[in-house]
């Protein structure tokens, strides 16, 4: 049980008894702790409270002993006075007035009785929560080496600008940063990313930084334009560095990669080409017939089909056996052969 409720509790004794509350309370104060023994109603027998001009704090609660210096009392009860807490401190960087009355009344509920005390306070205690400014030249600086260190494998990494909110108030102490994406975000264009601000090892703010990011690479550009299931050749196409902050869908490195294929669709010169843009040529086509290869555990079995569609080398078609006159999926070896999985 604190001190506080032991108090109230000897009030309702010594009514009982029939003595005066002021003794009563006095009497109390000094069992406790609260005043010396000798303790009066004379002004300097009293615990005197009296106010700072001034605080400048950093934590979150404002305490009796931050607000004033106590006298007149025992170690015991000046200790207990002095963490008596009053209200929680202002914003960072803000100011809050402590005045006689916010004091009186939080005594008063502890049961502390005014004829126990001098209140010193000719003015209200200006409370003022420090804090410092997040460097925003910081973040920019960890923001860029986050990015290339991300975009390694990318040639050529231009970073334009990179947005910081302004004046981002902090408490005081050791501050680092750890910057992440957020799930699905791809680090081209615009992007948005999430700047965690730790102070000695605790997050205390999260904020947001946009980065402008323009991206470099040798790709594979059309030199002339293509038509619609053109073939590939070198004629046609050329490897060049150019920007590739566009190209969400990938694109080729080499010209290995291109040739051989044709495009899906018409491609103007200049295009940068991507993987959704080519397919492979066709060896066979609907109609031809090829020879149908089933193998399992050692056994091999060779019976002759028709292709039902066309398809490249890897690729899956339907093929119809010539003999059962049934369809089944096969994948295609070369020109005049396919491979039956069972």
């Amino acid at each position: 049980m604190t001190p506080w409720l032991k108090l109230d509790q000897g009030k309702s004794l010594w009514r009982r008894m029939k003595i005066p509350a002021f003794l009563a309370s006095a009497c109390l104060m000094v069992a406790v702790g609260w005043l010396p023994a000798a303790a009066s109603t004379s002004y300097h027998g009293k615990v005197r409270i009296i106010a700072r001009e001034k605080v400048d704090l950093d934590k979150k609660r404002i305490f009796l002993g931050d607000v004033a210096r106590i006298q007149g009392g025992s170690g015991i009860a000046n200790g207990r006075l002095s963490g008596l807490y009053l209200c929680q401190a202002p914003a960072l960087g803000e100011t809050r007035m402590i005045d006689a009355g916010m004091v009186i009344r939080r005594l008063k509920q502890k049961g502390i009785a005014r004829a126990n005390y001098v209140l010193d306070f000719k003015r209200p205690v200006r409370v003022t929560r420090r804090c410092r400014l997040l460097d925003p030249e910081r973040v920019r600086t960890e923001t860029a080496n986050y990015l290339r260190k991300e975009l390694g494998d990318i040639d050529e990494v231009k970073i334009v600008s990179i947005q910081v909110p302004k004046a981002v108030k902090l408490p005081r102490g050791n501050v680092s940063l750890v910057i992440k994406r957020p799930p699905g975000v791809t680090l081209r264009g615009k992007t948005a990313l999430q700047a965690m601000v730790l102070v000695n090892g605790t997050m205390v703010r999260r904020i947001r930084v946009v980065a402008d990011i323009r991206l470099f690479a040798e790709a594979v550009v059309v030199t002339r334009p293509l038509g619609r299931r053109q073939p590939v050749t070198r004629d046609l196409v050329a490897l060049r560095k150019v920007e590739v902050t566009r190209c969400s869908k990938g694109f080729f490195r080499s010209l290995k990669q291109v040739l051989g294929m044709r495009s899906r669709s018409a491609l103007p010169m200049d295009t940068i080409l991507a993987p959704g843009m080519l397919e492979a040529v066709p060896v066979v086509k609907r109609g031809d017939v090829v020879k149908m290869i089933a193998e399992s555990n050692g056994l091999r079995i060779t019976t002759q089909g028709i292709c039902r569609e066309a398809g490249a080398p890897g690729q899956r078609i339907r093929v119809t056996n010539a003999k059962s006159r049934k369809d089944v999926f096969a994948e295609v070896v070369d020109a005049t052969t396919v491979r039956v999985s069972f």
